[in-house]
């Protein structure tokens, strides 16, 4: 596991993106739904971890406000991934790395993982999501309108 905003390059060397620091490698299936998360305005990825084929895909993340994760949520719901084992689930912060002035005041983080699903189904899911994410981002269509 380690911390989102790494793309692995050739030979394993790392390249930092974000400006945030890597505490390990990365697993290779998390990179493009890490990258495209951390692309959301308000989100920051905080590890990940492809499950390897024996348990299910996870990454952690925290946002500055609960409507910024309204962009992934859209993307994990049945109608995106034909399949409601895709989850995001709130959990109590101990201590993560993000270089947000106020993480003092971020007490709740989340952790988005695939559930039932594993191996290369929840990498093909976790593709369609950064594409999707992505699109999205592409056509600025994500933004959560406030009434």
């Amino acid at each position: 596991m380690a911390n989102a905003g790494q793309k692995t390059g050739r030979k394993g060397k790392s390249v930092f993106t974000k400006n945030i620091k890597i505490t390990g490698k990365m697993d290779r299936p998390c990179i493009e739904l890490c990258n495209a998360i951390n692309s959301i305005p308000g989100l920051q990825t905080t590890h990940s971890c492809c499950g390897h084929s024996k348990k299910f895909f996870e990454i952690g993340l925290v946002a500055k406000t609960v409507d910024d994760l309204y962009p992934l949520t859209k993307c994990i719901d049945f109608f995106t991934l034909k399949t409601w084992d895709w989850k995001l689930s709130a959990v109590h912060i101990i201590e993560v790395c993000v270089p947000w002035n106020n993480l003092d005041k971020l007490r709740v983080g989340f952790i988005l993982h695939s559930g039932k699903s594993i191996g290369q189904k929840a990498y093909a899911q976790s593709r369609k999501i950064a594409e999707v994410l992505k699109d999205k981002r592409k056509r600025n269509s994500y933004v959560f309108e406030k009434n």
